[in-house]
């Protein structure tokens, strides 16, 4: 995005229902990723990371999941 921040992007997807998977086992699963990150000055970066992720159970219901994280890098 600038000189001092990157945003990065991606996702994944998995799908087993053509497998011989068993009652209770993943059908298919999905999750995509956004982070954002900022390197004021050379020794230290600051990153937020958001996650979504979808899963189907085989025989059961589905979850969904969105969850935010903070990281500090120092470097020394």
């Amino acid at each position: 995005v600038t000189d001092t921040t990157t945003l990065n992007v991606a996702f994944g997807y998995a799908d087993n229902k053509n497998s011989d998977i068993l009652v209770g086992q993943l059908d298919d699963v999905f999750t995509i990723h956004a982070n954002l990150i900022w390197q004021p000055v050379s020794r230290f970066r600051m990153g937020v990371e958001g996650v979504y992720s979808e899963a189907d159970n085989k025989g059961f219901h589905s979850n969904h999941n969105l969850r935010f994280q903070f990281g500090a890098w120092f470097f020394f």
